[in-house]
């Protein structure tokens, strides 16, 4: 049996995806935790080359997460919306004691226990409702700050582009490697200005991605 990637020092395709779903994502002010993707580089799933140049990249990547915090609203909006992913997650861990302590460990759990689990039903859905709406807000005012201020940033997003555009030959030419069909691998991607792609589905009402799969 041979050596898995992360072994033989050869990117990982789903890590390759992730990473290459990742940077797209910051092309468009979609500023995700870049933690699961970093664990995937250090323990060497995205090879030797990427772990080099990660470090550079995280940099610019944390220079563009933060920037959102010096437009007006964005703090206030993104409290609200820990508080009230909090709140959801909480109520709904809390909630799910009472229903197993009641129904399957067959424990009472008084009028208060009663009071909270049908309260969870109010406040779970409300908190998340509230925490989409904070994220739609300061994404729409990080878009309008970029649309007024065009040129920020645009040598860091200049180099992204770049940056995914190797990934993405990578990832084509570990396709062919592996023997895989790339018409059976189709991944998000928030933009299409690549070489090498095709679309095969594209943003639904709730999706801002596309489906893209590589040229054969």
């Amino acid at each position: 049996m041979g050596k898995p990637d992360s072994q033989t020092g050869v990117p990982n395709i789903t890590s390759l995806i992730a990473l290459i779903f990742l940077l797209d994502g910051y092309r468009i002010n979609r500023f995700e935790n870049p933690a699961s993707v970093e664990k995937a580089i250090q323990k060497g799933d995205l090879g030797k080359e990427m772990a080099q140049k990660w470090k550079e990249i995280r940099l610019n990547l944390d220079k563009m997460a933060s920037l959102p915090a010096s437009i007006p609203g964005v703090v206030m909006l993104t409290k609200v919306r820990i508080l009230a992913r909090f709140l959801a997650s909480t109520y709904a861990s809390v909630a799910l004691v009472f229903v197993v302590a009641r129904f399957v460990l067959r424990l009472p759990y008084g009028q208060f226990g009663e009071w909270f689990v049908i309260s969870t039903v109010v406040v779970v859905p409300t908190s998340w409702l509230t925490a989409q709406l904070a994220n739609y807000r300061i994404a729409k005012k990080v878009e309008e700050f970029f649309e007024k201020n065009p040129k920020s940033l645009e040598s860091i997003r200049s180099d992204l582009k770049r940056t995914v555009q190797s990934l993405l030959y990578t990832l084509f030419h570990q396709i062919r490697r592996t023997g895989r069909d790339s018409k059976k691998l189709a991944f998000k991607m928030y933009n299409t200005d690549y070489e090498g792609i095709e679309v095969v589905g594209t943003p639904s009402r709730w999706a801002k991605y596309y489906l893209v799969s590589m040229k054969t």
